[in-house]
Order: C-alpha cells, then sequence, then structure tokens
C-alpha cells in the first residue's frame, strides 16, 4: 500500500502537537458507527506506541447496535460518556475523529467554544474545523479507518489483529464493502488489511445475535414507509437505539424501484433523520443540509446524509408540533428532489 508523502509529513507535525505529558482525548460522533470505533483503536494504538500517551474515547448518545458492542467488546476499548470535565484542563490534547466541531452530532455542541488541536476525518470540512491546529479532512476518501490504517503503517508499527479486524470492518462497513464513494486507498487498505484480520471473528461481529426489538422496530418501518414516485420515507417514531434510523434507510435503498430513500426517527429528545440515493445528483450531503436549514445541522457525502434535530429548547420548534416539523421536512425534500407528489401511497 503507497502511503502518501502528506501522511509521513502529518505525522512529523503530530508529534510536535501530542506532547509526552499529556493525554489525548477523542471525541468520536454521537452513537459511533464501525468506522469511529475502528479508527479511534488504531489512533490509540499510535498514540501509545509512538507519543507513549495515554487514550480517552469520548463520545455521546449510545453504542446501540449489536455488531458495534461486539466491534467494542472485540477491540477492548474503553469508551467515556462525553462529561465536561473531560474535555477540559491544560494536559488535554483534544482529537476529533470521523466527525468535525460544526457537525451536531458530537458532544461539542455542549462547549461550542472548545477548539480541538486534531481533526482526522473524512467528511467535508466544516467552517470550525479551520480553527483547529492540525487537520487531515480528506472528503475523497471512503472510511476514516482508511486514513488511520496509512497513519500506522507510516510509523511502521505492527498492526495487532483485533485492530487489522476493527479497521477492515470499518472500511467495508462505511463503503458498503468498496461500492459506496470507495477510493483506490480504501481498496488497497481493504486488500492490505485482509490477511492481518481474524476473519472468523469478523463474521461473529457482522452477524451479531440482535433482540427482539430490533425486528419490532424493522416491522414499524416497513407498516409506516411510504412511497413519493422514486423516494421512500419512512418515519419510525421514538427508538430506543438512534442506530436503527441509518439501518432502515440502507436497507430500503435496496427496493428495486427507488433511488431515494428518507427516515426519520427519534430518541432522547433529538430527532434523526437519514438520507440515501443511488443517484449521481442531486448531492445527498447538500439536499439534508437544505431540509434541516433553520431547524438543526446535517450534511454528508454524494450518496448518503443524516441529520439531527434538538427537540428541546430550540427556538426554531416553539410554534410547530413535532408532526408538523417532520411534514415540513418531508415537503423540503420533495422540494428538492423536484417531486411534485405530497400524498404517498403506501409502501404495501
Amino acid at each position: 500500500m503507497d502511503i502518501p508523502a502528506k501522511v509521513r509529513l502529518n505525522l512529523i507535525k503530530l508529534d510536535g502537537i501530542v506532547p509526552h505529558n499529556r493525554t489525548l482525548v477523542l471525541i468520536l460522533q454521537d452513537n459511533p458507527d464501525p468506522d469511529a470505533l475502528a479508527a479511534a483503536a488504531g489512533i490509540r494504538l499510535l498514540a501509545n506506541q509512538r507519543w507513549q500517551v495515554n487514550v480517552q474515547i469520548v463520545h455521546g448518545g449510545l453504542i446501540g447496535r449489536a455488531e458495534n458492542q461486539a466491534l467494542v467488546k472485540y477491540l477492548g476499548i474503553r469508551l467515556h460518556p462525553f462529561r465536561r470535565e473531560l474535555l477540559e484542563g491544560d494536559k488535554i490534547v483534544l482529537a476529533m475523529l470521523d466527525t468535525q466541531p460544526g457537525f451536531g452530532n458530537n458532544c461539542l455542541v455542549e462547549m461550542p467554544d472548545r477548539v480541538p488541536e486534531i481533526i482526522i476525518d473524512h467528511h467535508p470540512i466544516s467552517k470550525e474545523s479551520r480553527r483547529a491546529v492540525f487537520t487531515d479532512i480528506r472528503s475523497q476518501y471512503g472510511a476514516t479507518s482508511t486514513m488511520v490504517m496509512e497513519y500506522l503503517l507510516a510509523a511502521q508499527l505492527t498492526i495487532p489483529r483485533p485492530i487489522a479486524t476493527g479497521l477492515l470492518y470499518g472500511i467495508r462497513s462505511d463503503t458498503q464493502d468498496l461500492g459506496r464513494e470507495a477510493t483506490k486507498a480504501d481498496a488497497a487498505a481493504l486488500f492490505q488489511l485482509y490477511p492481518l484480520s481474524n476473519r472468523k471473528i469478523l463474521s461473529q461481529i457482522v452477524r451479531a445475535p440482535v433482540p427482539h426489538s430490533y425486528f419490532s422496530v424493522f416491522s414499524r418501518g416497513l407498516a409506516n414507509a411510504r412511497v413519493y414516485r422514486h423516494c421512500l420515507y419512512s418515519d419510525l417514531g421514538e427508538i430506543h437505539i438512534p442506530d436503527m434510523v441509518p439501518e432502515l434507510a440502507d436497507w430500503l435503498l435496496r427496493h428495486d424501484e427507488t433511488t431515494w430513500v428518507y427516515v426519520c426517527g427519534s430518541h432522547d429528545g433529538k430527532l434523526y433523520l437519514s438520507l440515501r440515493t443511488t443517484e449521481d445528483s442531486p448531492h445527498a450531503g447538500e439536499v439534508m443540509r437544505a431540509v434541516v436549514s433553520g431547524f438543526g445541522r446535517g450534511g454528508g457525502h454524494e450518496s448518503f446524509a443524516g441529520g439531527q434535530i434538538n427537540l428541546r429548547m430550540n427556538p426554531a420548534l416553539k410554534q410547530i408540533t413535532l408532526r408538523q416539523l417532520k411534514r415540513e421536512l418531508l415537503l423540503r425534500l420533495l422540494e428538492n428532489l423536484k417531486i411534485d407528489v405530497r400524498r404517498g401511497r403506501a409502501l404495501f
């Protein structure tokens, strides 16, 4: 696997940012996915072995999906639920992985004045990220795990089998087995990781047992699904795991008469949104930003995007009910997709 020269230079820059007497705090997105979890395990290895510093991995939300819980257990990483004091102090170096300030999907929304020193991500750059001391943001990459793999190779570290397995799963998951916005770098990392990984364990992680409630939510999602020409929409209502929203969106996109899927669901005072498409345009991330504008935060890639709206203490929602908000969001989506149908038909 060829390592970009910039990665080697970045590694030298990071040597000067992470002193030996500091603690490196890694912030992941709320409800972190396999790509974020694997990337965190990889950066923890880099920090422990190259800089000899302690690492704390912090996130908001939940580790809800059975696959993610199994991955965390296999990687042996300890995750810390967000508390303000974890990000405070002069011996803290703050890094963000697979997310950025201003995205609204991480715990820095609680501390907007706290600027991270380091950001490593594969999503389009936010304006708030430009204040960081160090940024490596490559939106052309399919997974942050690919970027972390390059750093580990540039540092000439031996990659333990659990981390190799996690990085492999992170890349497979975010690129859907290289079928979604993957690059040559993602493919090269994937193929190099295969012989290093434990594929039996990976199979067990991907097929981790799920509870009865999982099927109940899926059943509700199918029952509530409505068709608006080539767009499929489903409202999951109140859910116990926010990850169910993107999972259902991915699954519904397999419908052979659908090119756009939009799913929403609420959990703990937030409305979660997922958008998926098989079309080249418009850009899903741009559509999501337009849909949530004035209500919350959103964004993403060409073919998949997500958004969050805080349903509590939100000035934009003072004169509107949750039902009216969902209707407004749907109408905005249909307008952006140039779909003139306003009354959908049931999927079944």
